[in-house]
């Protein structure tokens, strides 16, 4: 019997091609879990983060969001929880193309923070300052084009990685 076997060449072939493609599959798997595994762990951690961040922060209108002679004024609203962020990513676009602003604490070239001084007259300042955790700030944005389609918000994490928050229209300022 043992003879029979030894004498079957084609069947223990056989067996050998599936042993060898069982081997290789999960020599496959490995070196792919190896990589994707880890790669996939990152983005996860990376989307849970912009995920706990996602109501954090937002342009409001309390009547002085809007664009007029090259200058967009815009107020963001920073939620209430108490994450510590980079400060804010604004990108204003039109049909010739974009700019990107780092809303940050101090000085940041073409953006002023608008204040009201002791008199309630509204002064612009060259320091910038983050709104504290459930507050607002506003500020004047510096664009060469008046052509305003868009202006997108982001929050600028500790890392300086960017979490999209969303795209906002703006509206023609009101002529006074």
């Amino acid at each position: 019997m043992i003879n029979k076997i030894k004498n079957n060449k084609k069947g223990m072939s056989e067996v050998v091609i599936v042993i060898l493609f069982v081997l290789l599959a999960i020599i496959a798997v490995y070196i792919v879990s190896q990589f994707l595994i880890p790669f996939l762990r990152g983005s996860m951690e990376k989307s849970k983060s912009c995920y706990d961040l996602s109501d954090y922060g937002k342009i409001i209108d309390i009547g002085n969001t809007c664009y007029e002679d090259n200058k967009v004024k815009l107020t963001i609203e920073r939620g209430d929880a108490e994450y510590n962020i980079g400060g804010f990513a604004v990108t204003i676009s039109n049909e010739a193309g974009s700019k990107r602003y780092d809303i940050i604490d101090g000085r940041v070239d073409g953006v002023k923070m608008m204040n009201l001084d002791e008199n309630g007259e509204i002064e612009f300042l060259d320091l910038l300052a983050l709104p504290a955790p459930g507050g607002a700030n506003s500020y004047v944005l510096d664009f060469v084009d008046s052509d305003i389609i868009q202006v997108s918000l982001g929050i600028i994490k500790e890392d300086g990685g960017i979490c999209e928050m969303g795209n906002y229209n703006l509206n023609p300022c009101p002529v006074v």
